[in-house]
């Protein structure tokens, strides 16, 4: 199968003109970053590509990685064995200053680590000994003869299992740092360092504190491709297509693909190897029916995302911040500081020429302007449907802290209203509702801070902290015009008291450790009711007043037909943070879209068939059905709300 190159000039040239250069002078030292397969080898075998078909001569170019498993001495073995062989005795007589003795020394090392004998050894120290003195020299040899060698060394993300810093081999880090311009400008040596990760990133424990990113610093930052890049990438189908990609079968493989070079490539191949115009098949039709390495490549990208960093002296998952960029709630107060650890653990790119970090969802094409000012996150529309249905089940340890936070936003909604109405007497009203078991609880929590040596003066919990929802609702309902405001999500005590009911048994599911026992479904109502309450916390706290309650209330009975919303009540459920139940009547030929209404305010939906897979792999509703989703958008032209997955 024919290897597709699209776009990529900008970088192209940047390789051309600083790292492939065709005759011999100083070296040059950096990176090239980017999230998981967005085309970082794809690049460089480009531009080796175009190297090697003009002349260069004294310049030698060498591709090389490491692997998980490897050690320090494999790869500079390896990596000088290649040497010998494309840089023999003779090359080394031809050079620009053939000087005798830096010949021998290059042959030197040459026959050391060709030697059987000496790599049976490899693991001693008379080994590394000698093996240091050859690596010593043998790169100043090359530049005094006139020669300049090119190291590419890919998959750098697996240089600190390789060579652990507590195992003795951080010297490879440092080893690195002595070969870059910033350690010394003797040699004709040109380094790339090929990661998902920053350098910064893999090598922060390395010994003595070297700064090794200073020495290859970003050099190349890839992306998802830009709007021309995506253009060429469509004109390509033309050999597979003649009329070439329609509208629909474009705005699907960004929904599958988004900009990401390694997906899109992937969709391609299932175009080449499977489309059959006869029974007119879709991007998703391929998907589903071929696209295992597609999924394949969605759960690399979800093992990625559980990857644990460093923030504060506490280990935290890439998940939690990942589902609060792109799927809310941002509940994490430092959660700005932290979006910074994303990119430099490669799972997004980033923009920060104005000094902000700006991340960006790849859907449709971007406007012209947009692509000057945002950089383009690789991350397709589908895959974050599909990390919401993977991934965001098994963490619990995330919706744990944001049930905390919810619950905490809550007791302080209370406490607001209650200081405001009875600034005296406020402890006294909450007695009313404080059971002798719940004082008992008050009890204990004295008892513990005592044995701690707790500082009493500084213990600022109230009878609201050993309140159960059902408690918080008492005292929300009798008080509901006054605190309404902090619960503006909810258009009736009903609505209210149902909500808090369903938090109280989630709350007891996690607090006897059972939380396994939620599935997806009861996850995603969870967190959504969540996140409901903490943003009408904020709303309350900001003064925002609260809209009108002129909303339709919830009815269990639907009349015969839909009914037209007005411009105030479409707005109104836009802005709905929770999810609906979606009534599931017809579909409608011959896309495969449902039609229905949403329960209780019988205003017409439907659900596009390129987001039904947002609901589960075998999700498939018959007629009649209710479910859960969550509004997206007011579709003016076919007068319904599009719904998506919860």
């Amino acid at each position: 199968m024919r290897e597709y190159f699209f776009g990529r000039e900008r970088e192209l040239e940047l390789l051309r003109t600083n790292f492939f250069v065709r005759t011999p002078g100083p070296g040059f030292c950096g990176a090239i970053n980017g999230p998981n397969d967005i085309g970082k080898t794809m690049l460089i075998r480009q531009a080796a590509r175009e190297f090697e078909q003009t002349p260069h001569p004294n310049v030698y170019y060498f591709s090389t990685g490491i692997v998980a498993e490897g050690s320090y001495w494999q790869f500079w073995t390896s990596l000088i064995r290649m040497f010998a062989v494309r840089i023999p005795e003779a090359k080394l007589r031809a050079a620009p200053n053939p000087d005798p003795d830096f010949i021998q020394l290059i042959l030197d090392a040459y026959q050391f680590f060709r030697d059987p004998g000496n790599l049976e050894r490899m693991g001693t120290i008379s080994f590394h000994s000698e093996a240091i003195d050859h690596l010593n020299f043998i790169f100043l040899a090359y530049t005094q003869l006139g020669i300049h060698i090119l190291i590419t060394i890919d998959e750098f993300d697996n240089a600190r299992t390789a060579f652990p810093v507590d195992g003795g081999d951080g010297s490879f880090f440092q080893r690195l740092y002595m070969l870059s311009p910033k350690s010394s400008s003797e040699y004709n040596l040109s380094i790339l360092l090929i990661s998902r990760k920053r350098i910064s990133t893999i090598a922060h424990h390395m010994a003595d504190g070297s700064d090794i990113e200073s020495a290859f610093p970003p050099f190349i930052i890839l992306r998802g491709f830009s709007n021309r890049e995506m253009e060429d990438y469509f004109a390509s189908y033309q050999e597979l297509l003649p009329q070439g990609l329609s509208q629909e079968q474009r705005e699907e493989i960004y929904y599958f693909c988004g900009r990401h070079p390694g997906l899109l490539m992937k969709m391609r191949a299932l175009f080449q190897r499977h489309y059959d115009p006869s029974v007119g098949m879709t991007p998703g039709d391929l998907y589903r029916e071929y696209g295992q390495e597609m999924t394949v490549l969605y759960e690399r990208m979800n093992s990625l995302l559980r990857t644990e960093f460093v923030d504060g002296e506490k280990k935290r998952n890439c998940v939690g911040v990942f589902s609060q960029v792109f799927i809310g709630p941002a509940y994490d107060v430092n959660l700005t500081s932290r979006l910074d650890q994303l990119h430099k653990y490669g799972l997004l790119s980033k923009w920060d020429k104005s000094g902000k970090n700006i991340f960006q969802l790849a859907g449709l094409p971007y406007e012209d302007e947009a692509e000057r000012r945002f950089d383009y996150e690789p991350m397709s529309p589908y895959y974050i449907e599909f990390f919401k249905a993977r991934v965001l089940p098994e963490d619990m340890d995330a919706l744990t802290r944001l049930m905390t936070t919810a619950e905490q936003d809550v007791r302080a909604g209370i406490l607001a209203v209650l200081k405001a109405m009875f600034p005296d007497t406020w402890e006294s009203v909450l007695e009313q509702y404080t059971s002798t078991s719940k004082q008992h609880y008050r009890v204990k929590l004295d008892l513990i801070a005592y044995q701690n040596d707790a500082d009493i003066r500084n213990v600022t919990y109230t009878n609201l902290d050993v309140l159960a929802y059902n408690d918080y609702f008492k005292i929300i309902a009798a008080y509901w015009p006054q605190m309404q405001p902090y619960f503006r999500s909810f258009v009736s005590l009903e609505q209210l008291e149902t909500a808090f009911q369903y938090l109280n048994d989630c709350r007891n599911c996690f607090a006897h450790n059972n939380a396994k026992i939620l599935d997806e479904r009861s996850c995603s109502r969870l967190r959504n009711l969540c996140s409901a309450l903490i943003e009408d916390y904020q709303r309350g706290e900001s003064g925002e007043p609260a809209a009108e309650t002129a909303q339709v209330a919830p009815q269990e009975d639907l009349p015969a037909s839909p009914a037209m919303p007005s411009l105030q009540q479409i707005q109104e459920l836009l802005n709905h943070p929770g999810t609906i139940v979606f009534c599931y009547r017809e579909k409608k030929k011959p896309k495969g879209n449902l039609r229905g209404v949403i329960k209780g305010y019988n205003y017409p939906a439907g659900i596009s068939k390129m987001m039904l897979s947002g609901f589960g792999p075998q999700f498939a509703p018959a007629i009649g059905d209710e479910f859960e989703a969550r509004v997206e958008r007011w579709d003016s032209n076919a007068g319904l709300f599009n719904l998506v997955a919860p």
